[in-house]
Parts: structure tokens; C-alpha cells; sequence
């Protein structure tokens, strides 16, 4: 009797455990060449799982990745566009994701994924619903910024993205209709598999009440202002109506190469070195990156590679070295003197002033001490006491 109930609370313990994970189905029609096994992530890699595949990984960026995040990334983050690669980007726009919440029973579902091209992953710990819509509230900001960008460059890919907003209107679609057509074995999203090169699925359990509330749960990522949004859309406007206009200060880059934002600088782009604004990166995927967001490092130093070029890590990570300016005093060489100016910051912008601040410190020290010592000499030297007979000792005139 002991044993069977026992193995009853064993039972309704791996029942909830499981009730409280989350399960990422994807689905590619040219797979990836990394062998694939069961995987539990975390839901920070499943945003960036999800990132890579939707084509957002100008929002997403990598922080010390461990390899079993590097290598979830390459074997379930869908098949990538080369750097010349033909029309591979076009297709990594045509991504359709659908998102189910509060799925209570995920065996209804079982049948939709008997396919051996589908690839399963389990998320771990899975946020709450409402931080779920957050994230995908997030990321229709961020592919609203990708597709703005699409068609101010002038791409006729259009009617091939209409796939790529599609996942935010079958994201809200309430559970029990889904589960309803489930049971007569037609799987909601089997159209969509037909005709999209790549498909992912998210099925996340309900939100448990003793569940606590957590500050960023899918980790840290940028988010584009709706006033970037707007930005955008108006300079699409204007480069339409005036062709003979200044050309605008994002370059065009080919289909085939992903796009990357560029921090805005906080005066008009002439040179390229002006001070870039906004938080910085500490760390780049490569040099052109580190290059395009920090304006060539503001034109005090350069991006250089951390690690070396070493792969011991997994990646590269490219930073700005700053370099030191030496000015001349009245440009008449070495019979002046000179002035060494040190710049520092991820975008050497920031120059340095411990010497003048030092300088100022200890001299305003200085004075401060000076003035005090001052006034305590004064006051010590009115506490002394006059002597008792002034006259002691001098003796008056003789008298005659």
C-alpha cells in the first residue's frame, strides 16, 4: 500500500514537472547538416532560437555564449543566408511561426508531429503567458523595423513576406478552438507547412498563480522605438518623392547579406567619426560590424579582435582598442611643447580627463588647506596671553 502510493505522488510530481514545460516543434525542408537530438534549452536560447529563424538577429545579440548555446543556435536556428548566396534571403523571409499558449494537453498535438523532419526542443522554466505576449508584441516591433528597412530599399519582396507577419495573427488564437480541430485531425497549421520553406511551432503550458513574477525572462534584447518606426517610414516617403535628393545615410546592402542597425550619430554624418549614441556593445560578430557601430571607432582607434583570431572560444569578439593623439602646440614641431590627449569608452568616444581633474583636485586641496591654516594661525595666535606687567622691568626717569 506504501509502495503504490509511493509511486502515485512519483507520478503526480513528473505530471506537473511536465505540465511546466514548454515545447518548440521546427521544421525546415532543406535540414541542417548537424546531427539533432532532444534538447532542453532555456528560454533565453529559445528567443534566440526563434530570433535566428525569423531573420531578427539584429535585436538579438550573444553575451558569452556557452557551446551548447553556439551549437542549439546552428543545429535548430535554420538554415542561414551565405554571403553570395542566390536568393536564400528571400526564403528566410518567408518564416511562418505559430504560437499556442495555455495548452493544457500537449498529446493532442502529438499527431501533428509525426513527421521525422520535424525537430523537437523542451523549454525549460517557461514564462508566464503575459510575458510571453510581450515577447511577441517585441518582435512585431522588430520585424515592422525589418520590413520598413525591406522597402525603402527598393525590394520586391513584398507579396513573399506576407508570411513573415503571419505568426502574430495566428499567435492569439485561443487554445480550445485549436484543441477542437485537433481532435478532427486536421492540424491548424498544415497549410502552412506546404507552402512556407520553414515552419516553428510553440505550444507553452498555462501560467501556474504560484508561479513569481520575473524581471526580462527571455534575457535582454533591443527593442526599436515606435519614433524609429515612424523615422523610417517618412525617409521611404521622401526618398520616393524626390529621386534627385541626398542619398540616404543607410547604405544598400544585397539581398543576400543580413542587415545590421546602425546606432545614430549624434551629429550629420559627414565624416563618419562623429560620437555614436545609445548603449553600446563591448563585443561585435566581426570587424565590419564594430566598424558600422561605432563609426570607426569615432576616429580614435580601431577594431580589433579580442580573443586573437583563436577559436577557443566559439566566436570572435571584436572591440575598439583606442589609441593615443599626440597634438603639437602652434604646429611648429618638436621645439613646442606637445599634448598627449587618451580616449577610452566601447567607441573611444569619451575622452580622458583624470589629468586635468587630478590636477584641479589638488590644487582646489591645496588652497583649501592654505586658507584653513591660515585662519588657524590667526586664531591661535589671538588665544595667547599678554603677560601680566607690560612695563616689568624698565625703569622710569631719574629724578633730579
Amino acid at each position: 500500500m506504501k509502495l503504490s502510493r509511493g509511486l502515485a505522488l512519483s507520478t503526480l510530481c513528473s505530471a506537473a514537472s511536465a505540465a511546466r514545460e514548454g515545447h518548440v516543434y521546427v521544421y525546415d525542408k532543406v535540414p541542417g547538416s548537424l546531427p539533432q537530438a532532444p534538447t532542453t534549452v532555456t528560454p533565453e536560447t529559445a528567443r534566440l532560437i526563434l530570433a535566428r529563424r525569423m531573420g531578427l538577429s539584429d535585436f538579438h545579440s550573444l553575451e558569452n555564449p556557452s557551446e551548447d548555446t553556439i551549437r542549439n543556435l546552428n543545429v535548430y536556428g535554420g538554415n542561414q543566408p551565405k554571403l553570395f548566396g542566390g536568393h536564400r534571403q528571400n526564403d528566410l523571409k518567408m518564416q511562418t511561426v505559430m504560437w499556442i499558449d495555455d495548452v493544457e494537453d500537449f498529446e493532442v498535438f502529438a499527431s501533428c508531429f509525426q513527421d521525422k523532419d520535424w525537430m523537437k526542443l523542451t523549454v525549460s522554466d517557461p514564462p508566464s503567458t503575459s510575458d510571453n505576449e510581450r515577447l511577441i508584441e517585441d518582435m512585431a516591433l522588430q520585424t515592422n523595423a525589418l520590413d520598413d528597412h525591406t522597402r525603402k530599399s527598393g525590394s520586391d519582396s513584398d507579396s513573399k513576406n506576407e508570411f513573415l507577419n503571419d505568426w502574430l495573427r495566428v499567435a492569439s488564437r485561443n487554445y480550445d478552438v485549436v484543441r477542437k480541430t485537433t481532435q478532427k485531425n486536421e492540424c491548424p497549421f498544415s497549410h502552412h507547412n506546404s507552402v512556407t520553406p520553414s515552419m516553428t511551432v510553440v505550444l507553452m503550458p498555462p501560467s501556474s498563480p504560484k508561479s513569481k513574477r520575473r524581471v526580462q525572462p527571455y534575457g535582454p534584447y533591443t527593442v526599436p522605438s515606435p519614433d524609429h518606426l515612424r523615422r523610417e517610414v517618412a525617409e521611404a516617403h521622401i526618398s520616393k518623392e524626390t529621386p534627385l535628393s541626398l542619398a540616404s545615410t543607410t547604405p544598400d546592402l544585397p539581398d543576400d547579406l543580413e542587415t545590421f542597425p546602425v546606432i545614430t550619430a549624434a551629429k550629420e554624418k559627414g565624416d563618419n567619426t562623429t560620437a555614436p549614441l545609445g548603449i553600446l556593445k563591448t563585443c561585435y560578430e566581426s570587424q565590419s560590424k564594430c566598424v558600422a557601430a561605432t563609426n570607426a571607432c569615432t576616429g580614435h582607434g580601431k577594431c580589433v579582435n579580442r580573443n586573437g583570431g583563436k577559436k577557443e572560444r566559439g566566436f570572435d569578439c571584436w572591440h575598439c582598442a583606442c589609441e593615443a593623439e599626440v597634438k603639437m602646440h602652434d604646429g611648429k614641431g618638436m621645439e613646442t611643447g606637445k599634448k598627449t590627449v587618451y580616449w577610452g569608452g566601447p567607441a573611444c568616444q569619451k575622452k580622458d580627463i583624470s589629468t586635468p581633474f587630478w590636477l584641479l583636485t589638488g590644487t582646489a586641496v591645496l588652497l583649501a588647506f592654505l586658507i584653513s591654516s591660515g585662519i588657524g594661525l590667526m586664531y591661535s595666535m589671538g588665544a595667547e596671553e599678554l603677560p601680566s606687567v607690560i612695563g616689568a622691568g624698565v625703569s622710569g626717569p631719574s629724578r633730579k
